[in-house]
């Protein structure tokens, strides 16, 4: 999968929560002592990390903790520490020239209300004790605390009314006014130059909209001076001093579409400039200068709300960004310390929040990795197995996860540095399946196909039909093959003048052939094909003098439906002068009375005997066209015309006009809901009649019921359209027996009304 086809599939990226035991670039680590998010991570002279206060539950609003602990890099585990004296939360940390840790304001409660905190502490770990510090001049929460070269440090609003800094003085131990912001804004940035300016960047203006000019401080005067703008509005962004002295501004909310063209502050112009864009939008992330100059990216929001996994390498050579790999968690409101080793911990968070620790080694990330293939598809017959080639550089750990309950990894599942992984799939099922799996944090998929049925023996293949006939003309047909399934069979000795254009070599389970007969300028021939083991015979009759080959032929109607009782119906056949055509496939309840063989144009007409089981239907083969009978089942007794439906006589051959309306009958043959108007007519045996009905309101339906209350006939859009015609197309119909016969008209859909018009035909 291309990186840059994967950043854009941001619902994908979001959707990979599930935590990895580790992966090639993020390993876990050994777990705080309690879940915490909004606390600080302060890093100690000898290269552990000091994690103080931090807010323990979304649910509780007085959540905020004092308690604090300390990460060893060499043991990889934390051990708590004495607490501080305030439990706070969204507080600010900084290193002081002599080692000790300084916590800045933040939120705490006071008589159960959460308010802003003016208090500091100072952490001196060679005696694991916290001291009351100096008292800020403004309460301050989630401000920014930024350290300048000689020591001292800028705290500066982040939140709240007031736009205020102040410098605390590490040689007076007390802080003093610093000037205030030209703009007032909150959740910015703030990073000091090399020349001890400060840039404030991005962020939401407390008047309303988002904050597009920076603005610098001057470390002599302490006058922050508005600066050149960005080109996106955003806030809750990153900005990250780089090696060479510029800055890195990345993600940040802002107006939609969100930003991800992230840009870099030249404090020699004092200018922005675009550079690469993110591969997916995010706000409230944490960036870390790496020991390589890049700039790693982790967590933080998406435009929808929905939290990061994702960790984005901004490599600062080429100008950009890289996917790298997936935390073990979804995470925002977490800390980032870069360690003595090079690696990056990441502490905390929230969704949770969790006592979870990570480790990143930008060495092990996605983009040193590499799989040898993207997926592997495996037969469904079971036991099949395959390799996969692992690169990755040495050293660097990793897991395969999300395995399905049908693979079985033979090689183990976790491991460090290049590999090749065995696998074996297990017995496939009746469908195919799959899964992506995670290999080194890279999805891989894995595919099987189904597994063939074991093919049952003892039962006899059927055909469809087992034989066909065609006029010299030529045409196409079809077979229906009925095997178990998993039971493969074959097509053999077709004749020269056939082609079989599907499945000419055979398939397995149900499944069907169609061929092609050609013309014939000779005499009568037949062949006797196999299909499935089971004989199939062909016919063609014989060319015949004065008949053109090429002449149309077609029959009219296709197909006919009739009721239990059954009756008679008619096909007209149109064929060229001296060409002749027959009438096969008739079954026993179907009775020619014309029309087995003809020459030339004809007509074929027939009986259906009364039913007296389950439905039944037929093709029979008529000029070489396929013609539908069908007929309804038989029922045990005939229903009953409810007394409150009124049926209107009609005279035969004079049109009626009528209306469906709400307040008509709904309980006809269509059923209840279908607003239904019925109509009597006397008929005879042997009379032949034909019935349209035709609506421009709604789509009808036509019904045609006995003297007896049984189903004659009935139709959907045999009169054209939407338009019924018993018979459907054309021709008549002959009734059965003589008595009052009812019509009813309704319509396809239920609940529709309108006018129509009904007409009877006599023929």
């Amino acid at each position: 999968m291309k990186l840059t086809k994967f950043f854009r599939a941001c619902a994908i990226c979001l959707s990979l929560a599930t935590a990895l035991p580790f992966a090639s670039a993020t390993d876990l680590t050994a777990p705080m002592s309690v879940g915490r998010f909004s606390h600080t991570a302060s890093p100690l002279p000898d290269g552990r990390i000091l994690i103080s206060g931090g807010t323990l539950s979304t649910s509780n609003a007085g959540s905020m903790t004092n308690r604090a602990e300390i990460y060893d890099p060499l043991t990889g585990a934390f051990t708590p520490t004495a607490p501080m004296n305030v439990a706070r939360t969204a507080h600010a940390s900084a290193l002081l020239p002599d080692g000790r840790i300084i916590v800045i304001g933040g939120t705490g409660q006071v008589n159960f209300a959460n308010v802003s905190l003016a208090s500091t502490e100072i952490y001196d770990a060679a005696s694991a004790t916290w001291t009351m510090g100096p008292t800020l001049g403004v309460a301050r929460s989630a401000a920014k605390a930024v350290t300048l070269s000689d020591g001292k440090i800028v705290v500066i609003s982040s939140t709240g009314n007031t736009t205020s800094s102040e410098v605390y003085d590490p040689l007076t131990g007390a802080f003093m006014p610093g000037g205030s912001l030209a703009i007032p804004r909150n959740n910015f940035e703030a990073v000091a130059l090399a020349d001890n300016r400060i840039l404030v960047v991005g962020g939401y203006l407390l008047a309303g909209g988002m904050a597009l000019n920076a603005e610098l401080r001057d470390p002599v005067t302490g006058v922050w001076t508005v600066a050149a703008p960005l080109a996106f509005g955003r806030y809750m962004a990153s900005a990250t001093k780089l090696l060479d002295g510029r800055v890195l501004v990345a993600g940040g909310y802002g107006n939609s579409p969100q930003p991800v063209v992230a840009e870099l502050f030249d404090p020699a112009t004092g200018t922005f400039t675009a550079t690469g864009s993110l591969g997916m939008a995010r706000y409230g992330h944490t960036a870390q200068l790496l020991v390589n100059g890049n700039v790693a990216l982790f967590g933080g929001t998406a435009a929808d709300n929905i939290s990061h996994d994702v960790v984005e390498d901004y490599n600062v050579a080429t100008g950009q960004w890289r996917y790298a790999d997936h935390l073990t968690e979804q995470l925002k409101n977490h800390t980032v310390s870069l360690l003595g080793n090079g690696k990056v911990l990441l502490t905390g968070g929230y969704t949770g929040p969790t006592a979870a620790a990570q480790l990143f080694n930008e060495n092990c990330a996605m983009f040193n990795t590499a799989l040898s293939v993207p997926g592997i598809t495996f037969t469904g017959e079971g036991g099949s197995s395959a390799t996969l080639g692992l690169t990755i550089p040495s050293g660097c750990r990793w897991s395969i996860t999300r395995i399905p309950s049908w693979l079985t990894i033979n090689s183990g599942t976790t491991g460090t540095g290049s590999a090749v992984i065995s696998m074996t799939a297990g017995l496939g099922t009746t469908y195919t399946r799959g899964a992506t799996m995670r290999v080194a944090n890279l999805d891989f998929n894995a595919q099987q196909t189904l597994r063939q049925p074991t093919c049952d023996t003892s039962v006899q293949p059927t055909l469809s039909i087992y034989s066909n006939s065609h006029l010299a003309v030529g045409g196409g047909g079809s077979v229906t093959v009925s095997v178990p399934a998993g039971c493969p069979w074959s097509v053999a000795g077709t004749p020269s003048w056939v082609i079989v254009t599907r499945n000419p070599s055979g398939a397995i389970g149900l499944d069907w052939i169609d061929y092609t007969v050609a013309a014939n300028s000779g005499a009568a021939r037949s062949a006797t094909m196999t299909i499935a083991g089971r004989s199939f015979v062909l016919s063609q009759s014989a060319y015949a003098v004065g008949c053109d080959p090429a002449a149309g032929t077609f029959i009219f109607p296709s197909s006919q439906t009739f009721g239990e009782i059954g009756g008679n119906g008619s096909v007209n056949v149109t064929r060229g002068a001296s060409c002749t055509w027959t009438t096969t496939l008739v079954p026993s309840w179907i009775t020619l009375t014309a029309g087995a063989a003809g020459s030339g144009n004809g007509t074929v007409t027939y009986t259906v005997a009364p039913n007296t089981g389950a439905a039944r239907a037929v093709n029979l083969n008529i000029a070489g066209y396929a013609y539908n009978v069908a007929q309804s089942a038989a029922t045990s007794t005939p229903p009953t015309v409810p007394a409150t439906c009124p049926v209107t006589a009609v005279t035969i051959g004079v049109g009626t006009a009528g209306t469906l309306a709400g307040t008509d009958c709904s309980n006809g043959a269509r059923g209840a809901g279908y607003y239904t108007d019925r109509f009597s007519f006397s008929g005879t045996a042997g009379q032949r009649v034909a019935i349209q009905l035709s609506s421009s309101a709604f789509d009808s339906y036509l019904y045609l019921k006995s003297p007896t209350n049984l189903l004659v006939a009935s139709d959907d859009d045999g009169g054209g359209g939407t338009n019924s015609r018993i018979p459907a197309s054309a021709g008549s119909i002959t009734l059965p027996v003589t008595g009052t016969y009812v019509i009813e008209a309704t319509t396809y859909y239920s609940g529709r009304t309108g006018a129509y018009s009904l007409t009877v035909l006599q023929y």
